[in-house]
């Protein structure tokens, strides 16, 4: 079973190129559970920033009597050696664990997994990922933030809420999110492809529709024998939910049609304000085709889930007892 290494980092300041260590956390993670920890602080021989004071509650007299990082470097490389290099922002922690290595010539190289990256994935709903925002929500034991070993616990507790929740996806939807994951940062592919074998071909309580699971309570039903008053024509079906169309709306709504009759991909841009959501949306209904909608912001999801969705079914569907 592969062993995580969650790391995380202080630094003298984090966005200078001149960073240094000053303070290591490491959680150890196998097998679910977290089997190990080690935090020291780091000597950087130079004074802190009024404001890593503040944020870290470190000062310059604590430090003073902590080991330099050449002290401490050969026992933490045995530490991580073997391990999935694991932070939340994997970019900072090991690009400045890397170079801490390099200037001391010790070779370091590791397979690396971004929390960050991997909340969004399995948290989408969520506003905020930093560390303080996900330890609220998902009730992390979080003391101390930005102390090394708090954020490091905390760090290792979000991997394995993320674990526990990708186990519980059906197969075919981790699989493909494994077949998307090569767009994931470093090689967070790694860690989802070992949750795999630990799924079910079909949990309970999902509805699965081609490869993609819908909890059944949200999904939205309607009847097999609905029928609907959607036109070829979209001034007409735009004036069965009450609006007026405006000349773009119009405009765009032909491009649709137009778009639907080649098997091609299509980018097509309109401004804001103008009604483009109905404009797009009710040439593709009416086009029959089964459709999936996806947006870039959730605002927009909101919307459309919470507005134009019940518009469309109580105006547009008509469904028989």
């Amino acid at each position: 079973m592969t062993r995580y290494a969650v790391v995380d980092l202080e630094a003298t300041d984090a966005h200078s190129s001149e960073n240094k260590i000053i303070q290591i956390g490491i959680a150890l993670v196998e097998n679910g559970e977290i089997v190990g920890n080690y935090t020291t602080d780091v000597n950087p021989h130079e004074p802190l920033l009024p404001r890593i004071q503040e944020l870290t509650g470190l000062s310059d007299a604590r430090l003073k009597k902590a080991p330099d990082f050449a002290q401490v470097a050969d026992e933490v490389h045995n530490l991580l050696r073997d391990c999935v290099f694991v932070a939340h922002n994997a970019k900072f922690d090991y690009g400045l664990m890397w170079k801490s290595f390099q200037q001391l010539g010790i070779e370091f190289e590791l397979p690396r997994v971004d929390t960050v990256e991997l909340a969004r994935v399995f948290y989408p709903t969520f506003d905020k990922y930093g560390m303080e925002a996900l330890g609220e929500k998902l009730k992390l034991n979080h003391d101390h933030p930005h102390a090394a070993m708090s954020d490091a616990l905390a760090t290792a507790e979000l991997l394995l809420k993320i674990q526990e929740k990708a186990r519980q996806l059906p197969r075919m939807v981790l699989g493909e999110i494994i077949n998307h994951s090569e767009n994931l940062l470093y090689e967070t592919a790694y860690f989802l492809k070992e949750q795999i074998e630990f799924t079910k071909i079909k949990p309970a309580g999902f509805e699965l529709i081609h490869n993609i699971a819908t909890k059944k309570s949200h999904i939205m039903k309607v009847r097999k024998n609905k029928s609907t008053t959607l036109s070829t024509d979209f001034v007409e079906n735009l004036a069965q939910i009450g609006l007026n169309a405006r000349e773009k709306q119009i405009e765009l709504a032909k491009y649709m049609d137009a778009s639907l009759s080649y098997p091609q991909t299509d980018f097509i841009e309109a401004p804001t304000g103008m009604g483009k959501t109905f404009a797009y949306l009710l040439p593709l209904l009416a086009s029959g085709k089964k459709i999936v909608v996806s947006t870039p912001t959730k605002i927009l999801q909101n919307q459309l889930m919470r507005d134009v969705a019940p518009v469309l079914i109580k105006k547009i569907w008509r469904t028989h007892g």
